[in-house]
């Protein structure tokens, strides 16, 4: 499953969907879609298929029954899927120095969604961050990073509470 933000509906770009899984296939469907969506799409694209649940895709947006059915589904399509797929969208550099910070940080302490709990990875050289009763020391410059980052629109949505915390696994990608 995909968790992004939409973005401007007023900014769409046409994505060509092929029903077989192969570029030569004449079986293509055209979907104009948001250029974050259109961008993250582009970023996962594989020369393999994948099988992405994309709420956009899957659920009709103009029907809003089949929305309000999809949205009381939603607990269930995130903790039954195998990743969750986190796009943060575009990267700039000051957003990816933020990105770097954890990505190190995150190799030395897993974090359980479900409690809130952070436990040191066993073997790790760097556990400071997992310790709540130590304070961190932060560069300015990291902070002026991580502000990037978590300024970024996916972090204010209010549904990344659910798709996160019902995750099994996810996998957060600056593009």
């Amino acid at each position: 499953a995909l968790s992004y933000t939409w973005g401007s509906e007023e900014d769409l770009l046409e994505i060509n969907v092929f029903g077989s899984g192969n570029a030569t296939s004449r079986d293509v469907t055209h979907l104009s879609v948001t250029r974050n969506l259109a961008g993250a799409l582009r970023h996962l694209r594989a020369n393999r298929p994948m099988y992405l649940w994309i709420d956009a895709l899957y659920i009709n947006q103009k029907d809003d029954a089949e929305k309000s059915i999809q949205v009381a589904n939603m607990s269930g399509i995130y903790s039954n899927v195998d990743n969750v797929i986190v796009w943060l969208g575009t990267e700039d550099a000051a957003s990816m120095e933020g990105f770097h910070y954890f990505r190190y940080r995150g190799m030395s302490v897993e974090v359980d969604f479900r409690t809130g709990e952070l436990h040191k990875v066993t073997g790790a050289w760097d556990t400071d961050f997992a310790d709540m009763n130590i304070v961190l020391l932060v560069r300015s410059g990291q902070w002026k990073a991580i502000r990037a980052l978590i300024n970024r629109p996916w972090f204010s949505r209010l549904w990344i509470h659910q798709e996160i915390a019902l995750a099994r696994r996810a996998t957060v990608i600056l593009g």
